[in-house]
C-alpha cells in the first residue's frame, strides 16, 4: 500500500485544499477559481474562505499567502463540522468542546418538569447524540467518559441548584438492555470503542477507503492492519483506531486462502465452537 498524497477534500458545499505556503502556488490557486468561476457562472465567496498553516511556517509566508488569496488566516483551533482542525498533544480542546455542548443542553432543561420517561427519551435521542461524531473519530481520555456520564446521571436523578440527589441504582445496571433489567443507556466509554471499532473493521472490509489509504500508507505501506503498530509521532485518530483494534481481535479469526501468511501456532484461525460470536478478518 504506497502512501497516498492528498490534495484536496470536498465534502458537501465545502471545499478544502493543501498546497505549499507559497505565493507560486496560492496564485495558481486563485486563477483555477477564477477560471471555475467563469466556466460555471458560481462565484467563490472569499469572505467566508480561510487559510491556515502548518507549524514551523514563516510569517513572510503567511502574510505572502493570505494576501495573494484574499483570504484571512485563521488558527489551528477553527472548528470544523464541530471539532477542532487540528488536534494536538492536548485532548482537552476535543473533549471541552462536547462537554460545553452538553452541559449547556442539560442546563436548559433542568429549569423543565419532565417525568422518568420524558428524562429517557431527551437523554438517548440528545444528550447520548452529541458526542457521536467525536467518538467515531478520536478515543476520548476514559476520565473524560465519565465525567460525560456523571453530568448526564445527574440530570436523570433530577439534580437542582448545584445539589445532586440519591443515585439509588448504580449506572452500570441503567446502562443494561431493557430486556436485562436496565433502563438501555450509552455506558460512553464502550460507546466510543464501538464507533472507533467500526471505522477498524473499514481497513479488513474497505480497502478503497480513502481514510484506510491515507492511514495505511502512512502506518503499515508494507504491513498488515491487525500488525500494524503506532508508529512515529502517530495521530490522535490513528491511537483511537488502534486501541479499538483490540476489541475486533477479541473475536477475529483469520480466514484461510493458500496459508502462506498464516503462522498457525500464533495466528487466530481456528474458528470458534460458537460461530455467532466471532466474524472473519483478512484472508491470509
Amino acid at each position: 500500500m504506497g502512501v497516498l498524497q492528498v490534495t484536496h477534500l470536498l465534502f458537501a458545499d465545502d471545499s478544502i485544499f493543501f498546497v505549499k505556503a507559497s505565493k507560486e502556488e496560492a496564485s495558481c490557486v486563485k486563477r483555477v477559481l477564477r477560471d471555475y468561476e467563469g466556466a460555471s457562472g458560481q462565484v467563490v465567496n472569499f469572505d467566508k474562505t480561510t487559510v491556515s498553516f502548518s507549524k514551523g511556517t514563516r510569517e513572510a509566508d503567511k502574510c505572502a499567502v493570505a494576501d495573494c488569496l484574499g483570504v484571512r488566516t485563521v488558527e489551528e483551533q477553527e472548528r470544523y463540522l464541530g471539532l477542532p482542525t487540528v488536534v494536538g498533544h492536548s485532548k482537552r480542546v476535543v473533549a471541552s468542546v462536547i462537554r460545553d455542548k452538553l452541559t449547556k443542553k442539560l442546563q436548559g432543561w433542568k429549569g423543565h418538569l419532565f417525568s422518568k420517561a420524558g428524562r429517557e427519551v431527551l437523554i438517548k435521542a440528545v444528550a447520548q447524540s452529541i458526542p457521536t461524531y467525536a467518538m467515531s473519530v478520536f478515543k476520548l481520555p476514559d476520565n473524560f467518559c465519565e465525567e460525560l456520564r456523571s453530568i448526564v446521571s445527574r440530570f436523570w436523578w433530577g439534580a437542582s441548584n448545584g445539589k445532586g440527589k440519591i443515585p439509588w441504582i448504580a449506572w452500570s445496571k441503567l446502562c443494561r438492555p431493557k430486556c436485562a433489567g436496565g433502563l438501555g443507556f450509552r455506558d460512553f466509554h464502550k460507546f466510543n470503542l464501538a464507533l472507533l471499532g467500526k471505522q477498524a473493521w473499514r481497513f479488513l472490509t474497505d480497502k478503497s477507503s480513502l481514510m484506510v489509504r491515507v492511514l495505511g500508507g502512512k502506518y503499515f505501506a508494507n504491513g498488515s492492519f491487525m500488525a500494524a503498530t503506532l508508529g512515529t509521532a502517530p495521530s490522535f485518530t490513528w491511537r483511537g483506531i488502534l486501541e479499538a483494534r483490540e476489541v475486533l481481535k477479541l473475536g477475529a479469526r483469520k480466514r484461510i486462502g493458500d496459508g502462506l501468511s498464516t503462522l498457525v501456532w500464533l495466528d487466530p484461525w481456528i474458528p470458534a465452537h460458537d460461530k455467532e460470536s466471532h466474524f472473519t478478518a483478512e484472508p491470509s
